[in-house]
């Protein structure tokens, strides 16, 4: 048997911390409820989802990781893209 919990005069329940942590969930985890014939499921909802799929511009601007140093060229961009080209085929080929 699980553990167990207590619904509030709210209607609220606490999860677990243990369980909580096991699966990653934090503060904002949105969880689709699922009423079925032998009770309620509690379902996590994807993070790409629980938007509605639309974002601000600043949460946008916002998620775009810094990078700090000089700007990357062409020219390494450029040869980072063909030796990655080049270990494939040879991975590929056995040449």
């Amino acid at each position: 048997m699980g553990e167990r919990t207590r619904m509030s005069s709210r209607g609220q329940v606490l999860l677990p911390k243990q369980l909580c942590d096991a699966h990653g969930w934090t503060a904002g985890t949105e969880f689709e409820v699922v009423d079925g014939a032998t009770g309620v499921q509690l379902r996590p909802v994807a993070a790409s989802t629980s938007t509605g799929g639309t974002l601000a511009f600043k949460e946008f601007v916002d998620m775009i990781p810094k990078r700090s140093g000089s700007p990357v060229s062409d020219e390494l961009i450029d040869a980072a893209i063909t030796e990655e080209a080049r270990r494939r085929w040879h991975e590929k080929t056995g040449r």
